[in-house]
């Protein structure tokens, strides 16, 4: 895809959608380089990404997306950015709380294992499309990990990159029923590419 249509879309052009914290993020780690535009061009590739260019706040230079997958009840507006770790980068997909509750309702991520069970379904089903749409950009960009998670909840620091796969809280591998090839730091599950 690459510009959205608005039908389904009235929610996102109310700025409330785009601000405070803390944040649900993908994070994918590259081991070299990867320039935006190549970065760019492999998202609007994949079938569920389109680009939302209608400027939120005034003097907006955020670059937005809306993924829709058949496993969410709406779609998910997120902002992107890059981050320049000198030898290599990480691109950040990021989108904010009143997204998130509007597709999984409203519960405190640090506290995961203890959802309801009407939350953990919707929960589970963001997943599940997160991680189809991660699999596929990995084909196409070839990226050592991705990180999916909720700035709510832990996250570990530097080292990151010995763990290729996609990691994900421990807790949802479980409620998908998805192996992980391992546990890392005790809380997140490694799951492969493929």
């Amino acid at each position: 895809m690459s510009e959205t249509n608005d039908g389904n879309l009235e929610f996102l052009f109310d700025k409330n959608y785009w601000m405070w914290g803390p944040c649900f993020e993908l994070i994918f780690s590259f081991k070299n380089k990867c320039p935006l535009p190549v970065f760019e061009e492999a998202l609007l590739a994949d079938s569920i990404v389109s680009r939302f260019s209608r400027s939120i706040f005034p003097s907006d230079t955020s670059i937005r997306y809306v993924l829709r997958s058949e496993h969410w009840k709406t779609p998910i507006g997120f902002i992107s950015y890059q981050r320049d770790r000198g030898d290599r980068d990480d691109h950040f997909f990021s989108t904010y709380p009143h997204q998130v509750e509007r597709q999984c309702g409203q519960f405190m991520w640090r506290d995961l294992e203890d959802l309801q069970p009407e939350n953990i379904q919707s929960v589970v089903q963001l997943y599940v499309g997160l991680i189809a749409f991660v699999r596929r950009l990995h084909t196409r960009l070839g990226f050592c990990q991705a990180f999916i998670h909720h700035e709510d909840n832990p996250l570990f620091g530097d080292g990151i990159l010995e763990f290729p796969g996609v990691l994900i809280y421990d807790s949802i591998a479980e409620a998908i029923h998805i192996k992980s090839e391992r546990v890392v730091k005790g809380y997140y599950a490694l799951i492969p590419f493929e």
